[in-house]
C-alpha cells in the first residue's frame, strides 16, 4: 500500500479499494502506514458508493413516516445543516412490472465523495477519529452516502427502508439512527 501512495506522488493513480466510506478509507489508509505529507498528497478524492435497490415506478406508493422514520430523517438533515421539507416517501407493493422483485425494478448507486483538505489532513496527523473526520468532512461540504440516500428516497427512487438496509451501519457510526 505505501508503494501505491508513494508512486501517486509522481504520477496519477486510480485505484479501487473496498472501504464501507470515504472516511473510513482515509482512516484505513493511515493505519496502514501512510502519514503526514504523504496521505495528504497522495490522495486528490476518496470516494464510496453502495448499491440500492430502485423501487417500481409503477407500483410505488406513499408511505406515512413513522416516528422512528422521521426522527432519523430529522438527525441526517440536521447533521448536514439542511432544512426540513415536506417531501413524500414511498414503499413499493409489487406488480406485473417488477415480477419476483416484490415492488424494486433495479439498483441505484448511492454516493459520497471527500476531498481532503488541510484541516482534514491536520486532522488525521493528530489521529483524529472516524466521527471527527466526518464532522470535518461535512463541515467542508461533502454530502455524505447518508444524505444522498436521504434525497433519493425523497425522490421516490429508493425507499426508507432501504436506505436503513444499505446505510443503516454509517447512520449508526453517526448516532443518527434513533
Amino acid at each position: 500500500m505505501l508503494q501505491a501512495l508513494e508512486a501517486s506522488l509522481s504520477r496519477r493513480v486510480v485505484t479501487t479499494m473496498p472501504f464501507r466510506d470515504a472516511v473510513s478509507g482515509l482512516l484505513t489508509m493511515r493505519e496502514w502506514g501512510a502519514r503526514g505529507l504523504l496521505l495528504g498528497d497522495a490522495i486528490g478524492i476518496v470516494t464510496s458508493q453502495r448499491l440500492a435497490r430502485r423501487l417500481c415506478p409503477a407500483c410505488r406508493i406513499p408511505e406515512p413516516l413513522s416516528d422512528p422514520d422521521a426522527a432519523t430523517i430529522d438527525a441526517i438533515l440536521d447533521y448536514h445543516g439542511r432544512e426540513k421539507s415536506g417531501d413524500s416517501f414511498y414503499t413499493a407493493i409489487g406488480c406485473k412490472a417488477c415480477a419476483c422483485h416484490n415492488g424494486y425494478l433495479g439498483r441505484i448507486a448511492l454516493f459520497e465523495a471527500l476531498t481532503p483538505d488541510g484541516r482534514i489532513e491536520g486532522a488525521l496527523m493528530a489521529n483524529a477519529g472516524y466521527q471527527e473526520l466526518h464532522r470535518l468532512a461535512v463541515d467542508d461540504g461533502m454530502e455524505s452516502l447518508c444524505l444522498d440516500a436521504l434525497g433519493k428516497a425523497a425522490q421516490g427512487i429508493i425507499s426508507l427502508r432501504e436506505l436503513r438496509r444499505v446505510a443503516g451501519d454509517l447512520l449508526a457510526d453517526l448516532e443518527l439512527a434513533r
